[in-house]
């Protein structure tokens, strides 16, 4: 697949980034290498920053600085407020507008914004902003869909929010955003278990009687990132393993914890002992995963698994505690599981810094 020029910016930055922490970590003693080696790794990357300069008009000095949180906070405010005014004026001027009016709106914003992303991400400017442009191009996706069925007199089902998620996920992976792409997949994996679920006529209001789709969805996921080497039309897939493996931890974690409340469950068996089940399978399932990601150095697995342990622990405290316990004791209850989980938040970090040290020496 030949690079382009986005492709081509990202690895002359993470060749900067490298030599920045192969100095420093030399400088702290702790990667040793030998004056061939650190010679023979400057000669490739000498050669790889030729190739990029020959072929796209790069150079070392090009290499982006990273922008500042305060920058970026401020210009996501700037951008937001633009687009609140925007859809002020055009709320002011929709009672005037007729209809075809309405559905070329329907169509033309959310096109905008796809080629306000599609022109960041040519020009190799901040993922960030494009990512955002991404996610407002998503969301003006979701409004014109929600203007078309009305216009159009048709229902909004659980489908529409199938198709609002594919968005998502296309445009995750079209940017590599993986900030995108991750909320996309949990909620067409969840839309989609949803559909599944209801196929048989039921009101939605049944769902919560049958939460197991959402768990099976949550493990597809996880093992799409396993072991998909591309998807469809979305292209090269490595880059977006992570997310799938993440949204498969969320997703299957979550469902997970809502099957471990009793009468969540379509099986049909006696609902306390298929919630024991489950609570009992969560427990399994996400230590393993948590061993997982330490074991592999996936650190979208390893937090994610954390997160939900703390949930469920949390879910468990409040199913088993909070109706018997006085109101004061289940605030205290909860504050000490938090401090605890913070606790082991910050183990988790130092074991991994540990490990990724050791491996580096």
């Amino acid at each position: 697949m030949a690079m382009t020029r986005d492709k081509a910016a990202r690895r002359l930055d993470a060749i900067a980034g490298f030599r920045d922490e192969q100095q420093r970590l030399e400088d702290l003693g702790l990667l040793g290498l030998s004056k061939a080696d650190r010679q023979k790794i400057r000669a490739y990357h000498d050669e790889v920053l030729a190739d990029l300069s020959g072929a796209h008009d790069l150079s070392a000095d090009q290499a982006s600085e990273p922008v500042h949180w305060g920058m970026r906070m401020a210009a996501t405010a700037g951008i937001v407020a633009l687009v609140l005014l925007g859809f002020a004026a055009l709320d002011y001027l929709w009672p005037d507008m007729g209809n075809w009016a309405r559905a070329l709106v329907a169509f033309a914003v959310p096109i905008g914004f796809v080629a306000l992303a599609e022109g960041l991400y040519a020009g190799g400017r901040s993922p960030y902003f494009t990512a955002m442009m991404a996610a407002l191009a998503t969301l003006a996706f979701a409004g014109g869909m929600v203007v078309l069925a009305r216009l159009f007199n048709q229902p909004l089902g659980l489908e529409f929010g199938l198709f609002a998620s594919g968005f998502a996920v296309a445009f995750g992976h079209r940017y590599d955003s993986r900030a995108l792409a991750v909320p996309g997949l949990v909620c067409a994996g969840g839309f989609l278990a949803a559909i599944m679920s209801l196929l048989d006529g039921r009101m939605w209001m049944a769902l919560w009687g049958r939460m197991d789709g959402i768990f099976l969805a949550g493990l597809a996921l996880f093992v799409v990132g396993l072991f998909s080497n591309g998807l469809f039309f979305l292209g090269s897939f490595a880059a977006m393993r992570p997310a799938w493996r993440l949204a498969g931890v969320l997703l299957a974690g979550g469902g997970l914890i809502l099957l471990g409340f009793k009468g969540h469950s379509a099986l049909g068996y006696a609902p306390s002992v298929v919630a024991a089940g489950y609570q009992g399978l969560a427990v399994v399932l996400l230590m393993a995963v948590f061993i997982v990601g330490l074991w592999k150095g996936w650190r979208e697995v390893l937090y994610g698994a954390l997160i939900m342990l703390g949930l469920f622990v949390a879910s468990r405290f409040y199913d088993w505690f909070a109706a018997s316990l006085p109101d004061v004791l289940v605030a205290l209850g909860g504050l000490f599981l938090f401090a605890g989980f913070l606790w082991l938040w910050g183990l988790v970090r130092r074991m991994e810094a540990r490990k990724s040290l050791g491996s580096a020496a």
